[in-house]
């Protein structure tokens, strides 16, 4: 990104008034001066607390008033001939200032002093064109008319004086007011350099009237005004900025400048965080938590915009955001920026799945949780289930997270919602709610606990019901599978998991996803590792359902269960595909099942397993190939544990016949003497890591 760098101005002291020109006086000398909207009271303002309007994302015409001192004091001390004021343009647009003729009449005059010698004519019409684009019809007047903003912008290059410059700036805030037309004629007249670099000026109103004119600029114009402003360095500028005292209306346009060239714009975030402004603005979080409403709103905003950034994402986590995040989800009444809260935390709770220190959030989100689903507000669902998803990630992996969540209720809480919104069909809240559920009922000291409140709360009935959903959400179903995946792994869970008829329920699920890969890859012709369907990887639904049924299949009524529903066809069927994640799926099942003299039975008598065995496994010889044979022919990854599975099977299945004598095979398949393989066995074993919930659509 090209930088311009930063301009100091030197402006320079006011000469004396009483050495200037008569022309400055001209038009000043009027005896109804004083009289007249312009020569008011108004005091001179110098901070940006009296002209933000915060009811409005655009800032409006009450910004700093310029000083007026030397117009009155102007006003006051000659008295023009009478015959002049007729021929006086600016003299009658000053006793009719809302008069947007004589305005117009005026203004050629007025710009035309601005390039005057003497810097006291020049101050004294910058101060009245300041005036003049505060109001509707003057401004008006002052935009129309051919190459007046551009006389600003060059007066404005050009002086050295601070008041001049005041009232310019000024006057282009004004214009920049009237959406559209103002704001391109600021643009057009090139005035955007010389505001960013207003604000490095040494004068508070200066900085104000820039920021405030480039805020209105940014607001109406589009991406290509943006990039400009980028590459001026406004972003370098406007980080400094960040320490302006405690002027809350001021630092909330700065914070929405940041958010509005950051938006979208991968180098601008990372500008700001190279340049401290990453760290400034969570510490203008820690300090505004409790206070103005509308700069808290476009702090969330703006790190909304940086939590999607990498190198952002963990240096806020560093600095400790998501424990400030906590503090204020559970106080906050403006749904907006709890909306932009939940959103930040959900962004950076996948970089957080290791940190410590986040089980007051983990429990303070589970009571926001239950909160929201017991008032039923117009964008519940969506905070839901951006608060599901957070702990979805949180509890990923982390014990103490895990442990935080069963003390607060969590399983009961995620269930509750669950069973809420299946009727609805709501699966963006849902799968987060099972992902967490997942998580919690796994792989930590209290696991056993969690299992128990999943009985108790009557979870399986809720779990096979969701099983049974068509059409099938994808995403849920998988979550689904993990939970079941962890409940079958404890035998204190069987008796429910059997009465609900948790077998048919993943058999129909398998077959579902073997049908649906079968259809996109042509029957295995495309040979593939990956098919997704809604961003999920079918290949997983079938290792994760097949892995339910093999362990299910350690108890012989579950094995006999199986048989009478005739799955072991259907594996023989897996086990012929061309898909090699598929074959090993049906192959661990069909080893288990030959434990079984009755399953083996069934399996013997298939039609074309031994060819298939014999043309797939075998050696010239006739019997299994070894790991080194199988691996010298090129197979895929999978096909060492296949060939495990397929041994363990024909070794069963031969000494089936060795007992009953009623051999259904004429082949030798003697294992090979170089290798033994065992079969893996599953009860009691802690699964693989839990995967963190990222589903695709939030920021």
């Amino acid at each position: 990104m090209e930088y311009q760098p930063s301009y100091n101005y030197q402006f320079g002291s006011l000469p004396d008034a009483t050495q200037s020109s008569e022309k400055a006086l001209m038009w000043s000398h009027t005896q109804y001066m004083t009289e007249s909207g312009y020569s008011t009271q108004a005091p001179s303002i110098s901070s940006m607390d009296s002209y933000m309007n915060t009811d409005s994302q655009k800032t409006d015409a009450t910004a700093p008033q310029p000083v007026q001192q030397q117009q009155v004091a102007a006003a006051e001390s000659v008295q023009p001939p009478p015959e002049q004021e007729e021929d006086n343009a600016v003299a009658n647009w000053i006793n009719y200032q809302d008069n947007s003729e004589m305005a117009l009449k005026a203004i050629p005059d007025l710009l035309k002093l601005l390039i005057d010698e003497d810097l006291v004519v020049v101050q004294q019409a910058a101060i009245l064109l300041n005036q003049m684009a505060r109001m509707e019809g003057p401004r008006q007047a002052l935009i129309q008319t051919s190459n007046a903003v551009q006389c600003l912008v060059d007066c404005l290059n050009t002086t050295a004086d601070l008041e001049t410059a005041r009232s310019l700036v000024g006057a282009l805030y004004g214009i920049s007011t009237q959406k559209q037309s103002g704001t391109q004629a600021i643009v057009n007249s090139k005035a955007l350099q010389p505001l960013v670099k207003m604000l490095s000026a040494p004068m508070d109103t200066i900085v104000s009237y820039a920021i405030t004119t480039l805020h209105n600029v940014l607001l109406d114009c589009g991406d290509k005004v943006k990039m400009l402003l980028r590459k001026m360095g406004m972003i370098h500028q406007m980080i400094p900025l960040l320490n302006h005292g405690q002027n809350v209306k001021f630092l909330s346009i700065v914070v929405d400048c940041l958010q509005l060239l950051a938006f979208g714009n991968s180098e601008a975030k990372q500008v700001i965080l190279e340049l401290g402004g990453t760290q400034l603005i969570v510490t203008l979080l820690m300090n505004q938590s409790n206070q103005y409403h509308k700069l808290l709103l476009n702090l969330t905003r703006l790190l909304k915009v940086l939590s999607v950034c990498a190198n952002n994402k963990q240096a806020l986590v560093n600095l400790n955001t998501m424990q400030t995040l906590s503090l204020m989800i559970n106080s906050q009444k403006s749904a907006d920026i709890l909306q932009n809260c939940l959103i930040i935390l959900r962004n950076l709770s996948d970089a957080a799945t290791r940190v410590n220190g986040l089980e007051q959030l983990v429990q303070n989100l589970l009571n926001l949780l239950s909160q929201i689903a017991s008032q039923n507000q117009e964008n519940s669902v969506t905070l839901m289930t951006l608060t599901a998803g957070i702990l979805s990630n949180l509890t990923c992996n982390n014990e103490n997270n895990k442990k935080a969540a069963l003390r607060a209720n969590g399983v009961q809480v995620l269930f509750k919602i669950v069973q809420q919104n299946v009727a609805a069909g709501k699966s963006t809240l849902i799968e987060p709610c099972l992902c967490a559920i997942r998580h919690i009922t796994n792989r930590y000291s209290d696991y056993l606990l969690a299992q128990e409140q999943v009985r108790s709360l009557q979870g399986i009935p809720l779990l096979t019901q969701l099983a049974s959903i068509q059409p099938r959400a994808w995403g849920c179903v998988k979550a689904l599978l993990g939970i079941v995946r962890n409940l079958c792994n404890n035998s204190l869970n069987s008796a429910q998991l059997k009465q609900n008829c948790v077998i048919e329920k993943l058999m129909q699920i398998l077959y579902d996803a073997y049908t649906e890969i079968n259809v996109k890859t042509n029957n295995g012709a495309q040979v593939v590792s990956v098919v997704k369907v809604d961003d999920v990887n079918l290949m997983d639904i079938v290792e994760l359902s097949s892995t339910c049924l093999l362990m299910l299949a350690k108890e012989h009524t579950n094995q006999i269960i199986m048989k009478d529903l005739d799955c072991i066809g259907f594996f023989v069927q897996m086990f012929f595909s061309p898909l090699s994640q598929i074959q090993k799926s049906a192959a661990s099942l069909l080893a288990e099942l030959s434990a079984n003299r009755e399953c083996a039975v069934v399996i013997e008598a298939q039609s074309g397993l031994q060819q298939f065995v014999q043309a797939n496994f075998c050696n010239q010889f006739g019997q299994l190939k070894s790991i080194a044979e199988l691996g010298s022919a090129g197979n895929s990854a999978h096909a060492s544990v296949i060939l495990q599975h397929v041994t363990t099977l024909m070794q069963r299945l031969q000494e089936h016949k060795s007992v009953h004598r009623n051999a259904s095979f004429s082949g030798n398949f003697a294992a090979p003497q170089a290798e033994q393989f065992g079969h893996p066995m599953y009860f009691n074993q802690q699964f693989p890591s839990d995967v963190t919930f990222n589903p695709s659509g939030f920021f």
